[in-house]
């Protein structure tokens, strides 16, 4: 199988090396990574920008970091690298959840969603960081689950995966989830004349979410998978426009 795989931490981040382990003794995989980490980049391109990519033999497969973006790697290797006919993006594995409005921020999401732009199957990887995640344990989980993943529905979007922080062993399951709804205590906090920094807790993590949620099930520590779309028509809205002459 050839397996394509990025991340928004950076070529050097442990869940990607994690990954590149599980995976490279069985599998064709080819890296394209940032050279830097891209936390919160969404689904941004470099636009009028050079990018710099640069190979890392030092990796027991072909890799690269790319001075670009999450979504600039995924677009780069579908668009320059068509000679690597994927079966399958792996994005991640995330320091940190990608669940409830995270999605919409996340590098890790957005870099799987410009592969199912170009109608390539992809999934994103997250993990609660909390000092007893196990980046080794959720690559080989993913990998013996290949052929499940792969049985998937891909034709609408991807499918983000989120694992507990608990050891393996003390997982409750997998379970199919919702995205919840939290909200964010934001403010930007002044660090100096003039310089301002983004911080604050994210209230739906500790605030009570309905029971199939993806925030309830990870901190019940369940494994949730939540398909997301490409579409973000609001179809039902659709006729509340109106056709009448403005």
């Amino acid at each position: 199988m050839k397996i394509f795989l990025t991340n928004d931490d950076g070529i050097h981040a442990v869940g990607i090396r994690a990954l590149i382990d599980a995976l490279s003794p069985h599998h064709e995989v080819l890296v394209i990574a940032p050279d830097g980490e891209r936390s919160g980049a969404s689904h941004s391109l470099s636009i009028r920008k050079p990018l710099i990519l640069q190979a890392h033999r030092e990796l027991p497969c072909e890799a690269y970091s790319l001075s670009g973006t999450p979504a600039d790697c995924t677009k780069f290797l579908i668009l320059h690298r068509t000679d690597f006919q994927l079966d399958l993006i792996i994005s991640g594995i995330n320091a940190g959840e990608n669940i409830g409005r995270d999605v919409m921020y996340s590098g890790t999401v957005n870099a799987a969603m410009e592969g199912a732009q170009y109608r390539r199957r992809a999934i994103a990887l997250s993990v609660a960081k909390t000092g007893r995640e196990s980046y080794t344990e959720i690559a080989a989980f993913v990998s013996e689950s290949l052929p499940k993943i792969l049985s998937w529905d891909f034709s609408r979007g991807i499918y983000n995966l989120n694992f507990p922080s608990a050891p393996r062993a003390e997982w409750r399951g997998l379970r199919a989830a919702r995205l919840a709804l939290q909200t964010f205590e934001d403010s930007y906090v002044p660090q100096g004349e003039g310089v301002y920094m983004l911080d604050g807790p994210s209230l739906g993590k500790n605030h009570g979410q309905s029971e199939d949620t993806d925030i309830h099930l990870v901190n019940e520590d369940y494994v949730t998978v939540t398909p997301l779309i490409c579409d973000r028509t609001d179809r039902a809205a659709l006729g509340c426009i109106g056709e009448e002459e403005w």
